[in-house]
């Protein structure tokens, strides 16, 4: 029974001892330095310092880049959590040296466009032990999926602990893309610093906008009436509401070609014709359009005549035909905030939950992002 104990207190010391080491943050510790705790985004953001960085090797000095002056953040990762990335630093020419011989090769994982041998020789002559007299040197590489730019906000410190944040915007383009920057700081500004890291926050443009889309019944309501700030009476924050509505598009065939001039008045009528939204494709044998919204009913019951597009106006009703493409019509509601920001994005998005206008489709609520 004893050996049964002591067994039992052999295996949960190694559990505790395993599940403490995850918690343990070596990456880019200095050396000497005793291991911590791995450090949070949420711990260094608030009474932090900014710190001048250089993208020029010490001839012009920013303390942020505000390319982007307000902008949301949507994600954060951290260090080891950041994929496809390669960040370190260096104090000294052999700590460059070393690093480069590191990762000259062999990145480790696929990388997109990665630096070559060319590059890193560059590096090496470029910064030079007089560099590092009076500077250090951060490296980021990141390898994207997308076309998402990636750029150094600003660099911080707090206590012993300095952090390079970097800006990405989500890329919409689905090509790879890779991003390289190389960082001076100046190292009479970093003398307690002891450990280096790197954030990797996704942003945007500071959310201003919600996208709805309405409910099947009330359809028809919105395309005839529209909608105002007074169909969402008690929702805060609200500067205007827009609708867009898929466009009702209608094809005119003609018995025979259009001469040019026919075709030229023709199409001259459609445009300046107030029950015409807009002119698609046109030929001398037939155009598309998209009629006005009124037309609802007549569209869908497929009751609408020449005249009721162009008038009786010199035009030859008779050698035309209307034809209707299959359309569904469907209408979105974009919600325009007056003070922007994903946080008050989010408290609109609960408020329309909570006033859950008819009018929305509820399984739509979270809009388009």
């Amino acid at each position: 029974m004893k050996k049964l104990f002591e067994l039992c207190l052999i295996m949960f010391s190694i559990i505790g001892l395993v599940a403490c080491s995850k918690n343990v943050y070596s990456a880019h510790r200095v050396q000497g330095r005793p291991e911590k705790m791995k450090i949070q985004y949420k711990d260094v953001m608030d009474n932090y310092e900014e710190i001048a960085f250089s993208r020029d090797q010490g001839r012009t000095w920013i303390k942020s880049d505000d390319r982007l002056p307000a902008f949301d953040i949507w994600n954060v990762k951290m260090d080891e959590e950041v994929q496809g990335m390669v960040f370190f630093y260096a104090t000294s020419y052999g700590q460059l040296a070393k690093q480069v011989e590191k990762y000259r090769k062999h990145p480790p994982f696929y990388a997109y466009h990665y630096p070559q041998d060319e590059y890193w020789d560059n590096l090496l002559s470029q910064y030079t032990e007089d560099f590092f007299e009076h500077y250090i040197l951060l490296f980021y590489y990141k390898s994207e999926s997308n076309i998402s730019e990636n750029y150094v906000y600003h660099v911080i410190k707090k206590d012993e602990d300095l952090i390079l944040n970097v800006n990405r915007f989500e890329g919409m383009l689905t090509a790879l893309s890779s991003w390289i920057e190389v960082i001076t700081i100046k190292k009479e500004d970093i003398q307690d610093v002891n450990e280096f890291h790197v954030t990797v926050r996704t942003i945007t443009p500071l959310k201003s906008t919600i996208t709805l889309i309405s409910k099947r019944e009330y359809i028809r309501d919105i395309y005839l009436n529209g909608l105002t700030l007074q169909d969402f009476e008690g929702l805060d924050n609200l500067k205007n509401v827009e609708v867009w509505t898929f466009g009702l598009s209608l094809d005119i065939y003609f018995n025979s070609p259009l001469s040019d001039d026919q075709f030229e008045r023709l199409v001259r009528a459609l445009h300046h014709s107030d029950s015409i939204r807009s002119v698609g494709y046109t030929s001398n044998t037939w155009i598309r359009v998209i009629v006005a919204n009124r037309f609802y009913d007549q569209y869908l019951t497929k009751t609408l005549a020449v005249t009721d597009l162009l008038g009786e106006e010199g035009i030859d009703h008779h050698s035309m035909a209307l034809v209707y493409p299959s359309v569904q019509p469907m209408a979105l509601i974009k919600l325009e905030l007056q003070n922007p920001g994903r946080e008050q994005y989010e408290a609109m998005l609960r408020q329309l939950k909570e006033l859950n206008f008819p009018f929305i489709e509820s399984t739509d609520m979270n809009g388009f992002y």
